[in-house]
């Protein structure tokens, strides 16, 4: 019960309001173009948080008669959703370039690559005489969740790639571009996807191979370790440069709940108490955009990272202000996480699933399966 009070009203939950003025502030303060790349930003959350973007950014325009300019990426692999969400935007601020790049299966490592090359290749055109930039980057792919284990060809397990293997895969290869960033609160890196879920973790197993690890849950709660561990030794080897938030953003109705492969029981009962569920104490798609976007505010800085004087850094994933990475719930308050990395030996762990991830990367460009 304590539990469901929490979600329905959570403590620290920042107004939103509180959320709108400082998503204008964050914009008025720039004075470079911003360069964002938006990974499932045809449809739902991730394309909410650029609906939202592209409306601050036209409001302050209007306001103080100038805003900086958009450069906006939009990966997904519906053309003509895009297409729509493009038009739309346009129409608020003219300004703005989008460019669709079309993903064709996102679970795989190789056309992440693809789709991260087609990209840098479209920022050196852009400006050839300067590096490849990228500032923020926003990442909501996933697939349907059975809680079945279905290994793609590459060896990985589907739902985990997706939402952990791949999303990790993007920042890599961005990382050259990303550290390029113009904020001064660093790139801001955003994985929308079920953040405070720590649990079980099997270290001696973290791809959740052996017979009786895999379920829904504990690979959840593997790939919201693995992705707060990961993103901490890249913001450890690049302080100042990259600020990662992990993030539960509520129920909020998005074209995923139409998914024709989640599961029959789903399909049977999400009309009956699904649907109510959100109506009672969702999260509007507006509303859930502008929660998005307050994620590339200095509140949510790199570990380091220079920030106006009076900006109040949040608490990182560790329990420590301004660790550059962190959790948060869906009313943008921090879920604190940090005694469930206190119980894993978090230094150790790290460096093992640094080891792991990488590995999987390097077994999978040689054109192997990997299997550990």
């Amino acid at each position: 019960m304590s539990a469901l009070k929490e979600f329905i009203s959570p403590s620290r939950a920042v107004s939103l309001p509180a959320v709108q003025a400082s998503n204008a502030a964050f914009i008025e303060s720039l004075t470079e173009p911003i360069v964002g790349v938006f990974v499932g930003g045809t449809s739902g959350i991730c394309e909410y948080a650029l609906r939202a973007l592209v409306s601050t950014t036209a409001s302050v325009s209007k306001k103080n008669g100038h805003a900086p300019n958009l450069r906006l990426y939009i990966v997904g692999r519906n053309a003509k959703a895009a297409n729509v969400t493009i038009s739309d935007c346009r129409r608020l601020l003219p300004s703005a370039k989008f460019t669709f790049v079309k993903a064709e299966d996102l679970s795989l490592i190789k056309d992440v690559d693809r789709v991260c090359n087609e990209i840098v290749s479209l920022e050196k055109a852009e400006n050839p005489n300067t590096a490849p930039r990228v500032d923020l980057l926003y990442m909501s792919q996933a697939g349907a969740i059975t809680g079945v284990r279905h290994d793609t060809t590459e060896g990985l397990d589907k739902m985990m790639a997706l939402m952990y293997y791949s999303r990790m895969r993007f920042v890599v290869n961005l990382l050259p571009p990303l550290l390029e960033s113009k904020i001064s609160s660093g790139a801001h890196i955003v994985s929308i996807y079920a953040a405070g879920s720590e649990d079980k973790l099997w270290t001696e197993d973290l791809s959740l191979r052996q017979p009786g690890h895999f379920d829904y849950n504990t690979a959840r709660s593997h790939m919201v370790y693995m992705k707060s561990l990961f993103m901490d030794k890249l913001g450890s080897r690049y302080p100042g440069k990259i600020s990662f938030c992990h993030v539960f953003p509520g129920l909020v109705f998005t074209p995923g709940f139409k998914n024709p492969e989640l599961p029959f029981w789903f399909k049977v009962l999400f009309p009956i108490i699904g649907r109510p569920l959100i109506w009672l104490i969702g999260v509007p798609a507006q509303e859930a955009g502008a929660r998005m976007l307050y994620l590339a505010t200095p509140k949510f800085a790199a570990r380091g990272a220079a920030t106006a004087s009076g900006d109040q850094v949040a608490e990182g994933f560790d329990g420590k202000a301004g660790s550059g990475v962190y959790s948060l719930w869906h009313k943008s308050n921090i879920k604190d996480v940090h005694e469930a990395y206190e119980k894993i030996q978090k230094d150790e762990v790290r460096e093992q699933v640094w080891a792991h991830t990488n590995k999987a990367f390097d077994v999978i460009t040689a054109g192997k399966v990997f299997t550990e």
